[in-house]
C-alpha cells in the first residue's frame, strides 16, 4: 500500500528512486508491516544513442535502467554480461541471458573484466565509476540519465517535521547529498528518523551530512534494506 502522507496509522517508510523502482520495493515493505510515502528524487529520462557496429565481446551493465536499451539490441543471449546488483542480475537472466557474472559494487567487477577483450558500457550519464576510463578495450554508450526534481512535496515535507514518516530509504550516495539539499532548500528539519543505507559509502555520505540515526544494509541488496529496517524496529 502506498500511503497517504500522514493518514496511516502504520510506521511509514519514505521512498526516494525513481517511480517504478520505488512501487516495487513498496511492495517488499509492505509485507513485513510498513506503509510507503514515495518521492522520487530523479526522474529516469531514457536516451537513444547510436549502437557501436561492431558487436562486443561482453557487456557491462551497473543499473537496470540500461536494459530497455539492452532490449533493442540484436545480440547473442550467451553474450558474457558483467552487472551490478541482484536484482539487476535476476533482470538478465530474466531476459533469457545465459551468461551473467555479477557483483556487489561496480569496482568489484574490475576483477572479472579480460584486459584483452572489447567490452560495450551500458551507462548512465552521471556515473561513479567510468569503465571507459580504467579498462583499454572499453567503449562507454549513455543510454539514459537522471534528471534531479527541484522539488519537495509539501504534504511530505510536513510528514517529516511531523516525524509522520519514521525511516527513509536511501540507496546511494547521490541521493543522500541531493535529498539533503532539497532538506534545505525547504527549511525541513529531521528530527529523530531513522535512515536506512544501501551499504557503507552511501551511510558514509549521511554521516558526512551530519545525520546520526543510520541503519546500514550489510548487504547492498534490497533483502538487506529489510534486513535492515528490522533491527532498526529492534532496537527502538
Amino acid at each position: 500500500m502506498i500511503c497517504k502522507y500522514s493518514i496511516c496509522k502504520s510506521p511509514i517508510i519514505l521512498l526516494l528512486r525513481p517511480l517504478k523502482d520505488s512501487k516495487r520495493v513498496a511492495k517488499d515493505f509492505e509485507k513485513i508491516g510498513f506503509k510507503s510515502i514515495i518521492e522520487p528524487l530523479f526522474d529516469v529520462d531514457y536516451l537513444d544513442p547510436i549502437a557501436p557496429t561492431l558487436t562486443p565481446e561482453n557487456l557491462i551493465i551497473t543499473s537496470r535502467h540500461a536494459l530497455p536499451y539492452l532490449k533493442k539490441m540484436a545480440l547473442q543471449q550467451n553474450i558474457p554480461i558483467y552487472c551490478v546488483g541482484e536484482e539487476t542480475a535476476k533482470d538478465l537472466k530474466n531476459l533469457g541471458f545465459t551468461s551473467v557474472i555479477k557483483a556487489s559494487k561496480a569496482k568489484n567487477l574490475l576483477n572479472f573484466l579480460a584486459l584483452q577483450q572489447n567490452h560495450l558500457y551500458l551507462s548512465g550519464k552521471d556515473v561513479t565509476l567510468n569503465f571507459s576510463m580504467v579498462h583499454p578495450h572499453c567503449q562507454r554508450l549513455i543510454t539514459y540519465q537522471m534528471t534531479p526534481r527541484p522539488y519537495l512535496n509539501e504534504k511530505v515535507r510536513q510528514s517529516l517535521e511531523n516525524k509522520h514518516i519514521t525511516h527513509i530509504a536511501v540507496y546511494s550516495a547521490r541521493s543522500a547529498t541531493f535529498f539533503h539539499k532539497l532538506l534545505l532548500k525547504f527549511n525541513v528539519k529531521l528530527k529523530g528518523i531513522t535512515f536506512l543505507a544501501l551499504g557503507e559509502t552511501c551511510a558514509a555520505a549521511l554521516r558526512d551530512l551530519g545525520y546520526e540515526f543510520i541503519e546500514v544494509a550489510e548487504e547492498p541488496t534490497q533483502i538487506g534494506m529489510l534486513k535492515a529496517l528490522k533491527n532498526s524496529t529492534t532496537k527502538k
